[in-house]
């Protein structure tokens, strides 16, 4: 598994912008932010779409999840408490996003989250 890069709270408004920019369907002024992100802060690509990520699967945005998996997103990211994507989004009862990212999900990971389905 992979883990999650540390964010800063200063990093919220660059988020923002970026589900904003998806939701309205402009994907360019999206790319044009994380690649000024990128740049700017020395960040790696799959770094930032793994974040985002977390971060939509987390609020429910199926938009900008599909989104950050299209781009090569890490579906085995790890959140900052120990979460991937896949596991957030079966914590929040969310089954259609469980369709939208099993697939490139580590079997490892899969396993762990039965296993952990009969523990909770």
């Amino acid at each position: 598994m992979v883990r999650k890069k540390n964010i800063d709270s200063g990093m919220r408004l660059y988020w923002q912008n970026i589900f904003s920019y998806i939701k309205q369907g402009d994907r360019e002024s999206a790319e044009r932010i994380i690649d000024n992100l990128i740049s700017s802060n020395k960040w790696k690509s799959k770094e930032v779409y793994n974040c985002l990520l977390i971060i939509a699967v987390t609020q429910g945005d199926i938009q900008v999840a599909e989104f950050c998996k299209n781009r090569g997103a890490n579906l085995d990211y790890v959140s900052d408490d120990g979460r991937t994507s896949l596991w957030l989004a079966r914590e929040n009862g969310k089954i259609k996003w469980l369709k939208l990212l099993k697939n490139g999900v580590h079997v490892e990971t899969l396993i762990s989250i039965v296993v952990n389905l009969f523990l909770i």
